[in-house]
């Protein structure tokens, strides 16, 4: 059995700004927060959990022929966010705007797909983000919502299956499959 979740990756220069955003909050906040590292920034458009070789097969088949029917689509950095909420943040976050909502239905076409091959229950509403850090303990963040960001764009390009492992020193993720989405 293998974890496995279904994410959008992120270029290295935006990558590099959520770097700088997670030093300038280290800088402000001196809470313990157990930080996102380097390389594993990442949109997750679902987590299908615990799962076997056929059915790791079996969604590598469904994704390509989803992701065949879209064009590569922009994405945009908003503003420093928390779950579940600023007052009482556990998660730190950088919200993310789909504004033509191409990823949107893309979830929800890969969500739907899933569920009717029974690899899917996650019925949660998609709220794209790209996690910073995680709090040990439930923190106070009022001041998080004036920290700026420039509207930082990215075109996303491909779509990709990991394989999570949980180690104490955080996540490791293995690519499983890449997905090129259309250049149309």
């Amino acid at each position: 059995m293998s974890r496995v979740f279904i994410a959008l990756p992120v270029p290295k220069r935006i990558e590099q700004r959520l770097i700088d955003i997670q030093k300038n909050i280290k800088v402000s906040e001196r809470a313990s927060i157990k930080w996102v590292e380097e390389g594993n920034f990442h949109i997750t458009l679902e987590f299908l959990g615990e799962i076997g070789d056929q059915e790791i097969e079996r969604a590598k088949e469904a994704l390509k022929m989803i992701v065949d029917n879209y064009p590569r689509f922009e994405l945009s950095l908003v503003k420093v966010d928390a779950f579940p909420s600023l007052k009482k943040a556990g998660v730190l976050v950088v919200k993310v705007d789909d504004a033509e909502g191409v990823g949107l239905q893309l979830r929800q076409d890969i969500h739907k797909q899933l569920k009717e091959l029974g690899l899917s229950d996650n019925g949660r509403r998609w709220k794209p983000h790209l996690t910073l850090g995680r709090a040990k303990k439930l923190l106070k963040l009022s001041q998080l919502s004036e920290m700026g960001i420039e509207d930082t764009s990215w075109m996303v390009k491909e779509l990709v299956l990991y394989e999570s492992f949980l180690t104490r020193s955080g996540p490791i993720y293995k690519v499983l499959a890449k997905y090129d989405l259309n250049k149309k």
